[in-house]
C-alpha cells in the first residue's frame, strides 16, 4: 500500500511532463509560421510592375507589415530578424519589452523624408497597435498639418522612476530637407490603458515632454570629431542615470552637450 503514493507521484509527473511538450511545440511551429510570412511579406513587398513601382515611389510596399502588426499581437515580440537585414524597417524596443516603435522611409517625402511609423505597447496583458506618428499620438489636441509625419526612431531609453513605473525616452530623427533636421527626445509613459506624454524637461520655466533642436548635417558632422556617430547628440548613462543632450545657440549652430535629467 505504501507503494501506492510513490506511483502515483511518477504519474503525476510523467503527465505534467507530456502535458508541457506540446506548448513547446506549439511554440517552435508559431514561430517557423510567422518566419514564412515574414518570408512571403518581403516578397510581396516588391513592386510587380512598373506602375506599381510608382505608386510606392520606386520602394518596397509596407501594407503587408502595417495589416500584421495591427491584427496580430504576437507581433509584439517577434524580432523580424529578414526584415531589418534587408533594411525593410528599423524597429526600437524599450528595456522592459512595453513598447516597440517601427520606422520606415515612404519614400514620398524626397529630401525632406516621410517615415511610416508603427507604435505597440503593453499594457498588462493587453498589447495596443496603432499606425499613427508619436506627435499625434501623444499630442492628439495640438496643432498638425493634414500629413501626418512621421520620424526615425531607432533608439528608446527607458528611465526607472521611483513608484516602479518606468518613463520612455524616445530619440525622434526628422529631416527637414536635404541639409537640414530636427534631433528631438520624446517623454512618455504607459498609463491607464495609453501611451501618454510625460513632461519631464524644464525649458524656460516651463514643463514638456519633448526637448530638440534643429541643426545642419555638416555642423553636427564637423562638431562630433567628423562624424563619430549620431550617438554624440542624446547618449544615456544607465549607471548614473544621467541623460545627455546636446544644444545649440541662437543660429542653431551645436555647441555643446549637458545633463538634461537625472
Amino acid at each position: 500500500m505504501k507503494a501506492y503514493p510513490l506511483l502515483y507521484l511518477s504519474l503525476f509527473s510523467f503527465v505534467t511532463i507530456f502535458a508541457c511538450k506540446p506548448s513547446r511545440t506549439t511554440q517552435a511551429e508559431k514561430m517557423k509560421e510567422m518566419e514564412k510570412k515574414e518570408l512571403k511579406m518581403l516578397e510581396d513587398s516588391q513592386p510587380k510592375s512598373e506602375e506599381e513601382a510608382i505608386e510606392n515611389y520606386f520602394g518596397p510596399s509596407h501594407d503587408g507589415l502595417i495589416n500584421w502588426v495591427l491584427t496580430d499581437t504576437a507581433t509584439f515580440s517577434y524580432p523580424f530578424t529578414r526584415s531589418i537585414e534587408k533594411e525593410y524597417v528599423t524597429i526600437a524596443t524599450s528595456d522592459d519589452k512595453c513598447l516597440r516603435i517601427y520606422s520606415w522611409n515612404t519614400g514620398e517625402g524626397g529630401t525632406m523624408i516621410c517615415w511610416g511609423n508603427l507604435i505597440q505597447y503593453r499594457n498588462g496583458k493587453e498589447i495596443k497597435a496603432v499606425r499613427q506618428s508619436l506627435d499625434m499620438l501623444l499630442h492628439p489636441d495640438g496643432e498638425h498639418d493634414e500629413m501626418d509625419y512621421g520620424s526615425y526612431i531607432d533608439t528608446i531609453y527607458t528611465y526607472p522612476c521611483t513608484d516602479g513605473s518606468n518613463r520612455y525616452m524616445v530619440d525622434d530623427y526628422f529631416r527637414i530637407s536635404g541639409n537640414y533636421s530636427a534631433n528631438s527626445l520624446v517623454a512618455m509613459r504607459i498609463k491607464d490603458g495609453k501611451l501618454v506624454s510625460a513632461p519631464c524637461f524644464v525649458r524656460h520655466g516651463k514643463r514638456t515632454d519633448t526637448v530638440g533642436f534643429e541643426h545642419t548635417i555638416a555642423d553636427w558632422y564637423f562638431l562630433a570629431n567628423m562624424g563619430e556617430g549620431w550617438d554624440w547628440l542624446f547618449r544615456y548613462d544607465e549607471e548614473t542615470q544621467n541623460l545627455y543632450v546636446a544644444t545649440t545657440d541662437s543660429m542653431n549652430s551645436i555647441t555643446d552637450r549637458y545633463v538634461s535629467i537625472r
